[in-house]
């Protein structure tokens, strides 16, 4: 009886040391490397670029629409929107105008 107390006490106490050491690695990977996605649209794809960069963010332009009010080389949209929170890397996709 007593070497079984023993042994259930001991694998609680394992237990609360996994869960916390999960609470905590899930914390960092989460929260903790997370950026704002900064305003890309109006910029040229290497402004875009260099301040997706700056960020910890990648831009890959995605697409291409003609726009009467965005002049053409210009970025026309983004997604996600500027302001969002998102994990550091996480790719920034942009469409062009072609003017």
């Amino acid at each position: 009886m007593r070497s079984f107390l023993r042994f259930a006490l001991l694998a609680l106490m394992l237990l609360v040391v996994a869960l916390v050491s999960a609470l905590t690695a899930m914390r960092f990977a989460i929260h903790t490397s997370e950026v704002v996605v900064p305003i890309l649209v109006g910029k040229t794809p290497v402004e875009g670029r260099k301040l997706a960069e700056d960020n910890g963010l990648q831009m890959e332009v995605e697409r291409r629409y003609y726009s009467p009010t965005t002049p053409e080389g210009k970025i026309l949209s983004q997604l996600p929107p500027a302001s969002t929170q998102v994990r550091r890397g996480w790719q920034v996709r942009v469409a062009l105008s072609l003017g």
